[in-house]
């Protein structure tokens, strides 16, 4: 994402409805999986942004934010946070170094995901828990998700199977934002009509701004589907939401040593 898009994402992030509801979201399915805040547990989280999310986290321990962005790192320093810049595939942290490693919206940003969910199952200490989210079906594919430099959108399944393939125990892998999905591909086939489709050197990430009692509607009714996740099964949505543990018994470094990566490597960007 580049510089003028973390401006925007800036000025968003803390108010617009989608925002809020993926928010809104991630709670749920957190206290579900930690019960109630603590102090001693460490809470990574990678691709915070400008960190409103990583604000938010702070209720369930103590948080370090990571991103790739300079600029992004910048604003979420100004709101208080720990913060370094780093790569999410490369994360400069010793082995099980974290009980919560929080990733929202990033690894469809990575070329190798498998490699990137070892890494974080890396930090991640034995019995740590993953929670992660990924937009939701290659034919929604737009021009959003050429702005925001995306690899690949995903079905729940391949979500699952990632991540059992990083040799976690996956507890949650749902869709989320069910209501959201007929008006997204209703806008997404909008765009693909003759004379409307954006060339790639002109997308941008889109916020349309709604009046304000709009915006509190759209985020209560497009985090509905986080009551259910992991209850009762849902069908479809506009993203996919995962809750995953590593195994008590995960072998120190035994990602590492299946991608021929030192283990516990300092290393940033």
């Amino acid at each position: 994402m580049d510089v003028a898009e973390i401006s925007r994402l800036a000025a968003y992030e803390d108010w617009y409805w989608w925002h809020r509801a993926r928010r809104r979201i991630i709670d749920r399915l957190l206290q579900r999986a930690l019960g109630e805040g603590d102090a001693t547990r460490r809470i990574l989280d990678v691709g915070a942004g400008t960190g409103a999310t990583s604000q938010a986290l702070r209720k369930y321990g103590r948080v370090m934010a990571v991103d790739l962005s300079t600029e992004a790192t910048i604003v979420a320093r100004r709101r208080g946070l720990d913060v370094a810049r780093m790569d999410a595939g490369n994360l400069a942290f010793p082995d099980a170094s974290f009980d919560v490693v929080v990733v929202l919206d990033v690894i469809e940003h990575l070329e190798d995901d498998a490699a990137a969910v070892r890494e974080l199952r890396r930090v991640l200490k034995p019995g740590g828990v993953l929670l992660a989210t990924v937009p939701a079906y290659k034919w929604l594919w737009s021009s959003h998700d050429v702005a925001n430099h995306h690899f690949r959108r995903y079905r729940q399944s391949e979500l699952r199977r990632l991540l059992r393939g990083g040799d976690f125990h996956v507890e949650v892998c749902s869709y989320v934002m069910m209501s959201m999905l007929i008006p997204a591909a209703a806008y997404r086939l909008l765009e693909h009509l003759p004379g409307r489709k954006v060339a790639d050197d002109e997308a941008h990430v889109r916020f349309t701004p709604v009046p304000p009692l709009i915006n509190w509607a759209l985020s209560h009714v497009a985090a509905w589907g986080g009551y259910f996740a992991g209850r009762v099964w849902l069908p479809f949505g506009l993203s996919i939401a995962a809750v995953a543990r590593k195994p008590l018994d995960a072998p120190r470094a035994a990602s590492d040593e299946s991608s021929g990566t030192p283990a516990g490597r300092p290393s940033s960007t």
